[in-house]
């Protein structure tokens, strides 16, 4: 059977015509004269013209056949049993895969001129006679820029485009992605290059889980950091991401690294917010060491607040001197409080102590509505953010289904169940929207005790590195030791929620589980009864309360801090704007470079933007040894069967049928020439 190696070069078969076409268009036309003396020289004439004829016949089958032997010659053929792969490609002795880094620490190691220069080595030893080759790109995430069946010139053309671009390193799925592409074929020898600089943390987090398909060859070729790579860079920055807007100053800290080998003098930090200059200060930064800047700002603009954290001016940084950050300030949360047991009696009010807390001045970041539960209606949730149920065991199907909404939306429920509550009926009414069920009230046995010398028991763990308790670790942000609860109720069903709090029983004292885009959450024991609990007597109720309310209405707004090579959401009837102020439709987006990306609605209007970095492992010199990766990933061929290297030698053989025909060609125009030569024109 026969196969080429170039089969698109056959339709130059064409090309056969061309002679014919010439000779049709060029030959001599004979016109006959009746002229007496001709008679004489008619036999004479009859003769050569025949000879004449037969010479050029002969001549243009040597053109035409000289035409079909070049187009098949370029078109490579190769004779021999067809094993081709399931692509259509044709089997070759070695299968190649160049696995090229292109992620942004490329930059420290010569770019993309080294780039090139080391993958096309990687194919100088490759001819389409004998081998196939492919090339995947990766930085996040591996993209398979020519597939095996190009040809190894298309593979060629393709490394002279590469450029490093602004993502993280992946380098375990780029090498997966080249074995499985490898596994299509029916190569003898199948290789994988990798060319990369190797960063430590991107082989850090391989687990041993995976290696490549035994017989697979790993070639690592590493490239070296160039000279004058930059050494200063930011690794980490810790700022508030949504916050109620307050008077309190806020700290932003940002860690800056030094990875050269001497000591780093007035580096300069700069915070940017809202394109405005706030602060910069200057810090030393010891010989591969690292130095923490903290800024305090008061976030007083509602809205987004886009701030940029840079080495030097912002203008003038590289793009791992920077660090994009956007801090959403909410003005104040609407706040819907509905009250299951109203009465005339504040002690005896179920959302008095709620209420009060909340909202103690008229500056208090939060807008409180109260109303009685049987009175609400499903209207009177529009706009309300965090609605709170005091001693509520049912209300109406349709404001129920109003909450069930307002979660999906991202808003916030607290459950703060009493006395009034029957966990039969709430457990029907609220199922759903509740992050647990209700058993029964309990009493503790034993314990710290109130004047009354009641039973009492208190908070024994908390998730201190919560939102709503990390603020109590500061000193003189309140005390729990003081607060006491008297009775509280037994919860169940609580597996799908978080425990925030235990009483020191191993009792659930707070709970949450996310419900759609919102946060449900319960307290057994609320601060709605002082024949509960003499928390609302205390002073860490009011912020206790607001942490709880707070995180309940940011917890739930929409996630701003992204990295270079994940997805961005822009959803239906948005677009969205890059850095360099291109917009893109449609459902979402892959950010590829650093930078701002405003979320832009039908009207035109900004919504919200997204704050892209690079992630801060690129920044990092660190490498990890190429032998370290052979031998965790390579895995030895199974032994080859005995006519292996014969075989190859064969394909090999059979490729180079072209040279033949080439050779045929030139004996044919030499005995073209001769015999054109012996033939007279006219």
């Amino acid at each position: 059977m026969m196969s080429f190696l170039n089969p698109g070069l056959l339709a130059f078969l064409a090309g056969v015509l061309l002679p014919l076409a010439i000779h049709l268009l060029t030959r001599d036309r004979i016109q006959r004269v009746n002229f007496p003396a001709t008679r004489f020289f008619g036999k004479r004439s009859q003769f050569q013209l025949r000879r004449k004829n037969l010479r050029e016949m002969i001549l243009l089958g040597m053109r035409m056949l000289a035409c079909g032997l070049m187009a098949l010659a370029f078109a490579r053929p190769i004779f021999g049993p067809s094993r081709a792969a399931a692509d259509g490609t044709v089997p070759a002795d070695v299968a190649r895969v160049v696995v090229a880094d292109v992620s942004a620490s490329i930059e420290r190691a010569g770019g993309a001129e080294a780039l090139r220069l080391q993958a096309a080595a990687a194919l100088k030893d490759l001819d389409d006679a004998t081998a196939q080759a492919a090339l995947i790109a990766f930085g996040v995430h591996p993209r398979v820029v020519v597939p095996f069946g190009s040809g190894v010139d298309a593979v060629r053309r393709a490394v002279a485009e590469l450029k490093p671009g602004q993502g993280g390193t992946e380098l375990v799925a780029a090498l997966r992605k080249a074995d499985e592409l490898l596994a299509a074929t029916g190569a003898r020898r199948k290789e994988i290059v990798l060319i990369s600089d190797l960063p430590q943390a991107s082989w850090r987090s391989f687990k041993g889980d995976w290696r490549m398909a035994p017989g697979v060859k790993l070639t690592v070729e590493t490239l070296k950091a160039a000279e004058g790579a930059e050494d200063l860079a930011i690794v980490g920055a810790e700022y508030p991401g949504s916050l109620v807007k307050d008077r309190e100053p806020r700290t932003l800290a940002v860690r800056v690294a030094n990875f050269g080998a001497g000591d780093r003098k007035d580096i300069e930090v700069c915070l940017t917010l809202n394109g405005k200059r706030l602060d910069t200060q200057k810090v030393l930064i010891s010989a591969r060491g690292t130095a923490s800047v903290r800024f305090r700002h008061v976030f007083e603009q509602p809205g987004d607040n886009l701030g940029v954290f840079s080495i030097g001016a912002p203008e003038s940084a590289t793009p791992g001197q920077l660090h994009f950050f956007n801090t959403r300030v909410i003005p104040r949360i609407p706040t819907l409080i509905l009250n299951g047991r109203p009465a005339m009696n504040p002690r005896e009010d179920a959302a008095f102590f709620a209420k009060t807390a909340l909202a103690p001045t008229e500056d208090s970041p939060f807008v409180v509505q109260t109303m009685a539960a049987g009175e609400a209606r499903l209207a009177d949730l529009n706009g309300i953010a965090v609605v709170i149920l005091a001693d509520v065991t049912a209300l109406p199907s349709t404001l129920r289904q109003g909450l069930a909404a307002l979660l999906q939306r991202g808003g916030g429920l607290l459950f703060l169940p009493g006395a009034g509550t029957k966990a039969e009926t709430f457990n029907r009414e609220f199922g759903d929207l509740a992050p647990c069920k209700l058993r029964q009230i309990l009493q503790p046995g034993n314990g710290r005790t109130d004047k009354a010398e009641e039973p009492a028991t208190a908070l024994a763990k908390i998730e201190t590195e919560h939102p709503i308790f990390e603020i109590f670790l500061r000193p003189h942000h309140g005390d729990f030791s003081t607060v006491e609860f008297y009775r509280y109720w037994e919860l169940t069903e609580s597996q799908l929620s978080k425990v925030l709090a235990r009483f020191d029983d191993g009792r659930p004292a707070l709970v949450e589980r996310t419900i759609g885009a919102g946060v449900s959450m319960l307290m057994p024991s609320p601060p709605i009864d002082l024949k509960w609990t003499n928390l609302p007597m205390r002073a860490i109720c009011l912020p206790y309360l607001h942490q709880t309310v707070r995180y309940l209405a940011v917890r739930t707004e929409r996630r701003a801090a992204y990295t270079v090579g994940e997805r961005l959401p822009v959803g239906d009837g948005f677009s969205l704007k890059d850095p360099s102020n291109a917009t893109m439709n449609g459902p979402d987006f892959t950010a590829e470079v650093p930078g701002f990306y405003a979320l832009i609605d039908a009207g035109g209007q900004e919504e919200f933007h997204y704050a892209v970095n690079r992630d801060f492992a690129e920044s990092d010199p660190l490498t990890v040894g190429g032998e370290e990766i052979v031998a965790a990933l390579e895995q030895p061929a199974p032994e080859a069967a005995a006519d292996g290297a014969e075989e190859g030698q064969a394909r090999r053989d059979r490729a180079n049928v072209w040279w033949y025909l080439v050779a045929a060609l030139g004996v044919l125009l030499l005995a073209e020439l001769a015999v054109g030569n012996a033939t007279p024109r006219h």
